[in-house]
């Protein structure tokens, strides 16, 4: 790192550890290929959590929403990965688990969804770029500080959450519209942004190595 002309880190919260090392850190956004995604065809009443249900994407409380939308929506369709530490306190609390499946696989579930809930931490995953990228209403933890160009269906709250997956599922397509997704995805983490930034750092750097 010391030899480093630039040092490159993908997700915001690493800004604060990256400028203790060195003040080169550039940050790059995750990448996901937004012409790649599949068509979004939500069933209806379907509510997909994307994430493990592990501490570290925020267990608790997804389970906690998933059991508060089980009361408030029992007629709901509530899926998530069968994956993680938690994954017997989500089934108790009313999620069916699907097993894990390859990428392109989880891609068409998420599109299948009329919503996706994401991890509960203040990170966009992947997973959740991806349901945005396929157009699907999405809520989670994403900090506004983080993410400030990112369109919110609700607050970060249990309560908000599920107020906001609620009326998500009751209009998807007014969900989808009002977050505009795809259009975030196209001008923050598109993979043809991420070949642009570093096609432009690159140059910036050699253009500085020979001034």
């Amino acid at each position: 790192m010391e030899r480093a002309d630039a040092v490159i880190y993908s997700t915001p919260d690493l800004r604060e550890h990256v400028e203790r090392l060195t003040n080169r850190g550039i940050y790059m956004p995750v990448t996901v290929r937004l012409n790649e995604a599949p068509v979004w065809s939500p069933t209806p009443g379907r509510v997909v959590f994307a994430s493990r249900w592990d501490p570290v994407k925020g267990a608790e409380q997804q389970i906690a929403v998933a059991h508060a939308l089980r009361k408030a929506a029992p007629d709901a369709e509530i899926l998530g990965l069968n994956w993680g530490s938690d994954v017997a306190s989500a089934q108790a609390a009313g999620v069916t688990l699907v097993p894990r499946m390859d990428y392109d696989s989880y891609r068409s579930w998420l599109a299948s969804a009329s919503v996706v809930v994401g991890q509960l931490a203040p990170i966009l995953s992947a997973s959740e770029l991806e349901a945005l990228a396929i157009g699907v209403p999405l809520l989670g933890g994403a900090s506004s500080s983080f993410y400030p160009d990112l369109i919110r269906l609700s607050g970060t709250t249990s309560d908000e959450i599920v107020e906001g997956v609620l009326l998500a599922i009751a209009d998807p397509q007014g969900a989808s519209a009002a977050q505009r997704g795809r259009d975030y995805i196209a001008a923050v983490h598109d993979a043809g942004r991420g070949v642009e930034f570093l096609l432009e750092l690159y140059e910036a750097l050699i253009e500085g190595s020979t001034a």
